[in-house]
Order: C-alpha cells, then structure tokens, then sequence
C-alpha cells in the first residue's frame, strides 16, 4: 500500500523536481522569460535601457546546467560582471567602421580560443561575446555606456535569482533522483516476477504496468546526461558512465522479461517442474543481489555488499547446469531448452547485476565525498598557451571567427545595416569545428530564416490588425525561441527565432514587413561570411582527423580484446579495467562516427574514400558489439579440465587477433597499404579440431556446443570477430589506394 509520504514524494519528483528533458528544458525557458520580463517591467520607464536588461537576462542565463550548483552560480557572477565591464568598452568602440571592426575581431578570437579549455568555458565565452556584439552595433558614449553597464548588471542579477536561488536544476540530484526511480520501478517489475514465478501466475495489469515505468525511467536516466551537458572528469566522461551504468540495468530489466516469458510458456514441461524449486531459488538470490545494489545507491555509494551473494548465485548456477545436463538428455528438446534458456537469463541477470555493482566510477561522480580543488589560473593559462601551434583546432577556429566577426562588422558598419549586429552573431553561429558541420549549419541557418521571414512577412500582411493576436504570436515566438536553445535543432530554431525578431523588431521601428526582406538579405551575408571563413581561412577538415580516430577505435579495441582474453584465461575479467577501457572504446567510437558523418558534407571529397570511410567504420560498430558479446562469453567461462591442454594454441590465436588489430590501426595512421593478416579462420579450426580429439579422449568433457556461454562459444565469437577484421582489412586496403 502506497503511504501519503510516497504519493507526495512522487508528486515532487514528478512537478519540482522534473526528470524528463523536455520539462527541464521547460523549466529553465520559463525561468529566463521570467527574468526577462522583471528586467523590463523594473527599467522600463528608462525606454532602452530595460531592454539591455532583458538581453543580458538572455544571454547571461546560459552557463551550461551540467556543473555543479556551486561552479554555475560562481560562474554567472563572474559572467554578470565581465559582460558589465565589455559593455563599457564595447559601447565606446562602436562608431566609425574600422574600430568596431577590429573589436568585434580581438573578441571573437579570445572567446573562440577559450574555448579550448572546456564546453562550459566555450558556451560562457560565446554568450558574452554576443552581447558584446550587440554593444558594438549600437554605440553610445560615456553616459549611455555606464547606463547600459547598469542594466547588463541588473539583467544579469535577475537571471541569477530566477536559475539558482528559485529551485535551481541541481544535476547531481536529477541524476540520483532518476536512479533512484529507475531502481525503484525496476524492482517493482522483479517483486512481481519473484512472487509469482513458483506458481507461474501474477496480475497481468500491475507488471504491464511495472514494465512501462521501468522502461521509461531507465531511458530517462539514460538520456539526462546529454542535456545536462555534464563536463568530463579526470579524462573520463560522466555520460559515458551513466550510459554504462543504464545499459547494464536495461540489460537485467531484459533478463528478467526472458525469464518470465520461459516460466509462463513451461506450464505442462516436467524436466521444468523438476528444475523449478532451484530456478526460484536463484530468482530470489538475484532480487537479494539486486536488493543490495539498491541499498547501496541509498548509503550513496555504487560498491554495495553482496560480492558473496554473486558468487554464491554463479556457483549454484555452475552446479545446477551440471546436473541438468545430465538428468537432461532423455527428455524432450523443448523442455531441455526451457530449462538451459532459464539458467542462461539466470545468469545473465546474475552478471549485469555484477556489472551493475562495479560502477565505483559513477558512485564518485554522483556522491562526491571529497570536494574537488578548482582548476588553478595558471594551469588554464598553461593550456590556453599550448594552443598556440598551428596544428591546433582551437587556434584555427579563433582565426576563422575572428575573421568573420571582423569581416561582417565592418560591412554592416560600412553600408549601415538596420541591424548589423545580426549578421556578425549569425556569421559566429555558423562556425562549427570542421567544414562539414560548418557548412550543414549554414545550410539549416539559412533555410530556417527564409522559412522564417516568409512566415512573418505573411503575419504582418495578412493578420497583424489585432494586436491582441499580435502581441500573443509575439509571446508565443519568444517562447518557443527559449525553448529551442536547449536543443540542437538549427532548422526549426532559425524558422522560429526569425520569424519573431521580424515581429519584436517591427513594433519598435518604422519598417513592417520589409524588416522580413532585411533579415533575409542580413542571414544571406552572414551564412556567406562564416562559409567563407570556414571554408577558406585555416580550414578544419573533418576527413583530416578521421584516419587517426578510426584507427584509434581498432587500438582501443585491441586492448579491450587483450583484457577479455587475459580474464577469460584467468578464469575471472578484471571488471574496473574492461569497464574503463569499454566506456573510452566506446566514446572514441561515437567520435569517429560523428567525424564520418561531417567528413560528408565537406566539398571536394573522393567517393570511393567515404565508402571506405563508411565500410570502416560500420566494421568497427560490429567489431564493437562483437567485443560486448566476448566479454559476456568470458565473463561465465574459461578453459576447463583437458581443454586446459590447448591453452598455448587460445594463446596464439589470441595473440593473432590483437596483432591484426594493431597493424591495421597502424596502416591506417600511416596511410600504408593493409598488411597480410594471419590466418585467423584456419587457427579456429585447427583449435576445433583438438578439441574434437580431446572429446573423443575423455567423454566426461562438456561438448563443443552444449553451453551457450562455454569455451566453444567464446571461439566462435573470436571467430566472427576475425570474419569483421578481413572486411576491415579492405576498408583500410582501399583507403590506402584512394
């Protein structure tokens, strides 16, 4: 029975405390208007000035919601008082032609450079320099300048008071908030199957019901990480772990629905009933470990107790396997196969469970005992020094933003653009990393403010009359532009942002619909001058940087292959380590395949090298889900009894895999020809064939096939893994001739 303290923890979880993206992105949308709408209401018998308080409301209210409470509100107040102290300057420097052109080049630089010590610093860094911009693009003098700086201050206090005092986003507390639910609906799924698998019978409503909670809280977990923009952490991404961590539970909430789904088809199955006591057994040992997994997270820390329980589980499960196969060569195929498929999800469960309590990474991330130092001023200063070499992205970048911000200042100065200051923030906004991104950008840029203006040209034609309607459009536009820049979506952001600056800007100038044709011809020049810069000035080719990351995808997975193999052979993995090593695998993977996909849009690329590219690196993904379903192999078996005499020969064949996968990272650095690998196919089945020999020897030994997770089965994994690296050895091949 649900008590009223669950139901009014529940309603918080659910209303203050909101896990799912999208009522995040919510929140601090409705919290930014709210600032907006203060900075207004209080300087608006001032005429301008209140709007300088809504802009930096705006602006300032960016500081990424991935740090910490602490980290975010030092950072606005530094924010509140830089951006004060740039306006003064700014609003100086913005007459004439060349100066504010110059200004608008040193400070593009300086905050494209910063950002080479981290997102966080790069998205602050951004902010402020755009309300910079707006600065330059409407000069003043010393009174005007100290006004502005007033109001920036305001605007800026406003957005503090609004994000981090009134129910502040607390990252840490959504993310163990969402484990928390995720545990908890987990659980209920596994009380349902636990009370109901001796008798094979439960209320089909309340586990539909369990089911869909736990699904959608797990891929909440999973999917808060990505907005909350978390910032990595002695080199290794909080995402990551969290996506780790989610993975094994999505992992055990499947176990579990393949558990039940076999106890429900085995109702008249006798070798199932016999085996029935010992399988319930061991469901309940597993919601004990799971229990513990649990009660750990409550005492704040990931290594819960229960490594006995595991092991006790794994040794149960080894015994009964034994038996079963014995008692089970008379009876039917179906029951034999309801019975093994059982232990299978068994142990399954019983090894995602372990997985699942080695997450000591993710207990520090989320549980900080100790407080971390802040990064030292000089050691920020040391990198931003080691930037300063021409093979730096970051260096490449600053130039190309500098040029652009330089180049569209001094246009919209020299012809004396309406609203100059628009095409220099849309000229930054373009430059991305790499040509590829830069150009899909501009694309979307552009599209999205000609769809945009369209729209806006048409409103005020056709239905502006009303300025009831007006004014609630307006709102409506203003909303929805706060709201999108949460998300990466560029098209329907420039649709939605440009439509509503055409009617904000209309009711305070002379111009109607016109100003829709002038926004259009100002992103038409922008999108131009941030192409060019981009394309032209120092460019950043995605495909430059592809080889070295595709090839450093097949080194980390020689590594991770070395450590599944060591473990195997040992008879234990080192769970710490492969954990590391998968989660860095698995991020460079992601990387790669975002570089592919930017290497694409950039212009003058060879055909037959992005087939390559792209044949490479959909290897590289199998040869990744390959490795995955090693580990869970070598995880529940290692070389037994007589089949320890063929040790030296797994030792070579080992060996062969990691050297294939090494010369193949190694060509592909040097841009050298695909070596001759070894011949991995004919070493399987001069490995099979001893094995045969040895079971002909002693017909006590476990046959070939007989168990799923066994030494056979760990070789035929190695074996489609070396299938994956003969593909990858053409891709590379090909690289080489292109």
């Amino acid at each position: 029975m649900i008590t009223p303290a669950q139901v009014i923890q529940r309603l918080k979880q659910k209303y203050l405390h909101s896990l799912d993206p999208a009522g995040l992105a919510l929140r601090r949308t409705i919290k930014t208007m709210a600032a907006m709408a203060a900075g207004l209401a209080i300087l608006y018998p001032l005429g301008r000035p209140a709007i300088w308080a809504a802009i930096a409301a705006l602006f300032l209210s960016r500081v990424p919601p991935g740090l910490t409470l602490g980290q975010r509100r030092r950072a606005m107040l530094l924010l509140i008082a830089v951006a004060a102290l740039l306006v003064l300057p700014t609003t100086l420097l913005g007459g004439g032609v060349f100066k504010p052109a110059l200004a608008a080049a040193l400070l593009a630089f300086g905050a494209f450079l910063v950002a080479a010590l981290g997102p966080a610093y790069g998205a602050c860094s951004l902010w402020v320099l755009l309300l910079g911009v707006v600065a330059l693009g409407n000069p003043g003098g010393w009174s005007e300048a100290f006004i502005r700086a007033g109001a920036v201050v305001l605007g800026g206090v406003l957005a503090f008071v609004s994000h981090y005092m009134l129910l502040p986003i607390r990252p840490r507390r959504m993310l163990r908030t969402a484990l928390d639910l995720a545990l908890e609906h987990l659980g209920r799924v596994f009380d349902l199957i636990g009370q109901g698998y001796e008798s094979g019978q439960c209320n089909r409503d309340d586990l539909e019901e369990a089911k869909e909670r736990a699904l959608t809280s797990l891929h909440r977990f999973r999917r808060l990480p990505q907005f909350l923009e978390l910032t990595p952490q002695k080199g290794k991404h909080p995402q990551n772990l969290i996506l780790s961590l989610g993975l094994d539970l999505v992992r055990v909430y499947e176990n579990l629905l393949a558990l039940w789904q076999l106890r429900t088809s085995a109702q008249d199955s006798r070798l199932f009933a016999r085996a029935l006591p010992e399988l319930d057994k061991l469901t309940k040992q597993a919601r004990e470990l799971f229990g513990h997994l649990t009660q750990g997270v409550k005492r704040r820390e990931l290594q819960a107790e229960g490594a006995p329980l595991l092991q006790e589980i794994q040794d149960n499960l080894a015994a009964m396997l034994a038996r079963r196969r014995q008692e089970g060569e008379t009876a039917p195929a179906k029951d034999r196969m309801l019975v093994f498929n059982s232990l299978y999800a068994l142990e399954s469960l019983a090894r995602d469970l372990g997985r699942a309590r080695e997450q000591r990474r993710l207990a520090q991330l989320l549980y900080p005992r100790d407080k971390k130092p802040e990064p030292e001023a000089a050691s920020l200063t040391e990198k931003l020094a080691g930037e300063f070499h021409w093979d730096s992205p970051h260096l490449r970048r600053a130039l190309q933003g500098a040029a652009a911000a330089g180049a569209a200042m001094f246009l919209a100065k020299f012809f004396g653009m309406h609203y100059g200051y628009w095409v220099v923030i849309f000229a930054l906004l373009v430059l991305k990393p790499d040509q590829g991104s830069s150009l899909k950008m501009g694309k979307k840029r552009l599209l999205g403010s000609l769809l945009g203006a369209a729209g806006a040209i048409a409103f005020l034609l056709l239905l502006a009359g009303s300025e009831v309607l007006y004014a609630a459009v307006t709102g409506a536009g203003l909303f929805g532009t706060l709201y999108l820049m949460n998300f990466s979506r560029p098209l329907l952001s420039g649709i939605i942002t440009t439509f509503t600056m055409v009617l904000l800007l209309s009711a305070f100038s002379h111009l109607g619909w016109e100003l829709g044709l002038l926004r259009t011809g100002e992103t038409v020049l922008a999108v131009a001058i941030g192409l060019a810069a981009a394309l032209f000035l120092w460019p950043n080719r995605a495909g430059a940087r592809l080889r070295g990351e595709l090839a450093r995808v097949l080194d980390d997975g020689s590594r991770f292959f070395t450590g599944i193999f060591q473990g195997f052979m040992a008879g234990g993995l080192d769970t710490a380590r492969l954990g590391s090593e998968r989660q860095g695998l698995q991020q460079n993977l992601a990387q790669a395949r975002e570089t592919l996909e930017a290497s694409r849009a950039e212009p003058g690329g060879n055909p037959e090298l992005a087939r390559c590219f792209q044949e490479l690196s959909l290897a590289e993904g199998r040869i990744f889900d390959l490795l995955l379903t090693l580990e869970a192999a070598a995880s529940q078996s290692s070389p037994r009894g007589r089949q320890q005499a063929i040790k030296g020969e797994l030792r070579a064949f080992a060996g062969q895999v990691e050297d294939s996968l090494g010369s193949l990272a190694q060509a592909l650095t040097e841009q050298a020809a695909a070596p001759e690998l070894p011949d991995l196919l004919e070493s399987f089945r001069v490995i099979r064939g001893r094995l045969a020999v040895l079971k002909q020897e002693d017909a006590d030994l476990q046959p070939p096939l007989d168990d799923l997770l066994n030494l056979s089965a760990f070789l035929w994994g190695v074996r489609s893994l070396a299938l994956e690296l003969d593909i990858a050895r053409e891709a590379v091949d090909g690289l080489a001739q292109n």
